[in-house]
């Protein structure tokens, strides 16, 4: 079972990427590939989550702190209740739908993201910042588990019953695996059946058929 604080530690170095710190390590490093990977999954999630008609004018971009740097000095205000408002909406509202469930998270991943840095943690005290943190994570839960699909209801039922509510990476890896479960599990469909049916009939027949 993978490790709940490794996947929040994995989802939380992600920013790295959109603040540069840590420091971006050089070419040369070991560390340097799987760095670029991650940069790649953070660039796709911001590509994915502006206007289309945008994308041609940040696609000279080739890292994610670039492409988010520029956007926010072009069209981003921290102070703008507007926007801040639309990517609330969008967190709220945000479905499946049509998409995997990777998509869906990853579109959700960088709707928090955006989130943010528009609206940091605003306390000063330990116990605040904790207490602050664990409403923002039981919201983002809620807002996982509304919006994936229906066939998971499951699952989602599991983890809103749970004496602790958990993370919303445990959440999102706990689908998961119910994902790769249904697939496994996936029973064949109707016209398969028939197709077979009708195949077993058809080699019935044949051995039945008194010989001319």
């Amino acid at each position: 079972m993978r490790n709940t604080h490794e996947e929040s530690y994995r989802w939380q170095r992600k920013k790295s990427h959109l603040t540069g710190i840590p420091l971006t390590p050089k070419e040369i490093e070991p560390a340097y590939e799987r760095w670029e990977q991650a940069d790649q999954t953070v660039f796709t999630w911001i590509i994915q989550n502006i206007e289309i008609s945008l994308i041609n004018n940040v696609s000279q971009f080739l890292m994610a702190k670039a492409l988010w740097e520029r956007l926010a000095t072009t069209y981003g205000s921290s102070t703008d209740p507007m926007q801040i408002y639309d990517l609330h909406r969008k967190a709220n509202t945000q479905k499946q739908g049509n998409d995997t469930l990777e998509d869906f998270w990853n579109k959700l991943q960088a709707i928090w993201m955006a989130i943010d840095r528009k609206q940091p943690n605003p306390m000063k005290c330990s116990d605040d910042i904790a207490t602050f943190n664990k409403i923002k994570q039981e919201q983002r839960l809620y807002q996982f588990l509304i919006g994936i699909d229906e066939k998971f209801e499951v699952i989602r039922r599991d983890l809103l019953m749970q004496e602790k509510t958990p993370p919303v990476e445990s959440a999102y890896a706990a689908v998961r695996r119910e994902a790769a479960r249904f697939r496994i599990l996936k029973p064949t469909t109707s016209s398969e059946e028939n197709t077979s049916l009708g195949e077993v009939g058809i080699d019935l027949t044949a051995r039945n058929r008194p010989p001319k």
